[in-house]
């Protein structure tokens, strides 16, 4: 994968080419940092894993999880803009199912024993309405990964970057934003299970964008990740992320059932 599958509205400067993702190594240290089987761990861990956005993560119930904690079901906070001719464009509620892989499983089984009540073998939130995180808003997270960002600096890492300008073809408007945000760990995840499926139409109806184009601005090269295409297509997500995944056994305990689609 070349540095092609950058779509043109981003303008990037040569040293982007090179830091225009969150790497692996940043991604252990966030990881390890954090606390293992923490909120702010499992939150992170399932974002890094399934792709979500921060909105989906944050608003996570126990009613979106399979019994077993083997998938998770929601609806995209974004909807699907279609035309039609004789409506002209409308918005449709999109819903995504991800099946969680062996070992994030058993993290997310790790955490919901240590943090929730066990009653008749279902797993009982502490938080209401069965909310997985107890923040109630993104401010929280963005907080922490202020904080969290603070003390990378502080140990040498080039924790702001590059600060990219983004052009909006619709606006007019040019953004500044920087590299290393929250929101990278959407492009992580999509440039991770680019190199396991293989091409970008199967990226696309993972992570359930619209257009394949959308999907094509969130790839990066290995060398953004700062590792090898070979390391990312046969290396599980415990091995990417920095754990030992033999060492993890899945603990007892079931999630509520999940809700139907159409009751989000």
């Amino acid at each position: 994968m070349d540095q092609q599958l950058l779509p043109p509205d981003v303008i990037c400067e040569e040293y982007d080419h090179l830091h225009s993702c969150a790497t692996v190594d940043e991604v252990r240290w966030i990881l390890r940092h954090c606390g293992r089987h923490t909120s702010y761990w499992t939150y992170f861990t399932l974002r890094l894993t399934t792709g979500m956005r921060p909105d989906e993560a944050c608003k996570l119930t126990l009613y979106h999880l399979s019994p077993d904690c083997g998938t998770i079901t929601y609806r995209v906070d974004k909807p699907s803009t279609r035309y039609q001719k004789t409506q002209g464009y409308i918005q449709r509620r999109k819903h995504r199912r991800v099946t969680l892989d062996p070992w994030t499983q058993a993290q997310l089984r790790a955490y919901l024993v240590r943090t929730c009540r066990v009653v008749d073998g279902v797993f009982i939130s502490p938080h209401p309405g069965q909310k997985l995180f107890p923040w109630t808003h993104m401010g929280v997270v963005g907080a922490y990964w202020y904080k969290m960002r603070q003390r990378m600096k502080r140990e040498g890492y080039d924790s702001l970057r590059t600060i990219r300008e983004y052009h909006r073809p619709k606006t007019g408007k040019h953004d500044r934003i920087y590299i290393l945000r929250p929101h990278i760990l959407r492009h992580f995840s999509a440039s991770v299970m680019f190199y396991k499926l293989g091409n970008l139409a199967s990226v696309r109806d993972w992570i359930k964008h619209d257009d394949v184009e959308i999907t094509n601005g969130y790839l990066h090269s290995a060398e953004a990740l700062g590792t090898t295409p070979e390391f990312l297509e046969r290396s599980s997500w415990a091995v990417i992320l920095g754990y030992d995944e033999q060492q993890d056994t899945l603990l007892t305990g079931e999630a509520t059932a999940q809700t139907q689609l159409d009751s989000y």
